[in-house]
């Protein structure tokens, strides 16, 4: 008995993985869907066959966790006719009808998008802010510029003093440095 059951469980794991072989991006074609809202607990044969009322599909694959395996709420569904994704699309519309039901949850089925367009979606939703990782901002504090107000109150000495450090500051910007935001330093440049 303990030996059939491996030669199943070798089987089956062959078959997922034959599966699993990535697809060439086919998002072009018109004929894949995104759709989301899926249960955590679905399976790929009961999906596709809630799907297969609009047409015929060529694959169904759930999004998994790499690590655990298990779904995370969406999934990609190419069918073999455009045809059969409009009806799909139409189906899930609220304004034509009560939507596609799976596993007691009402299903979001949108258009899939190339990964350029996912990647240009994202940066237009979340533009990308210069992040200054090094701290370089706080090699600007307390900084006191000759014309400044803050300078009538110095005496020429200092100033000299804080004019002459000033360009090794800005050399922090032109090298890999960074500047420590949890200690606090004190430069005093060499007697010379």
């Amino acid at each position: 008995g303990g030996s059939a059951g491996s030669d199943s469980e070798t089987g089956s794991l062959e078959e997922d993985q034959e599966v699993r072989k990535p697809f060439k991006e086919d998002v072009h074609e018109g004929k894949t869907l995104f759709i989301r809202g899926i249960p955590f607990d679905a399976d790929e044969d009961e999906l596709s066959e809630v799907l297969t009322q609009f047409g015929a599909l060529r694959y169904c694959r759930l999004v998994t966790n790499p690590a655990t395996r298990m779904c995370r709420g969406s999934a990609f569904v190419q069918f073999f006719s455009p045809s059969s994704v409009q009806a799909c699309l139409q189906a899930s519309s609220t304004e034509h009808s009560k939507g596609i039901h799976y596993g007691g949850r009402r299903l979001d089925v949108t258009m899939a998008m190339s990964k350029q367009e996912v990647k240009q979606f994202e940066e237009q939703k979340h533009p990308k802010k210069q992040v200054d990782k090094r701290n370089l901002f706080l090699s600007k504090e307390g900084a006191i510029l000759p014309d400044s107000d803050a300078a009538r109150d110095l005496s020429k000495t200092d100033m000299a003093k804080r004019m002459k450090v000033r360009p090794l500051v800005s050399q922090y910007h032109l090298c890999e440095k960074f500047v420590s935001i949890t200690k606090i330093t004190h430069y005093v440049p060499p007697h010379t």
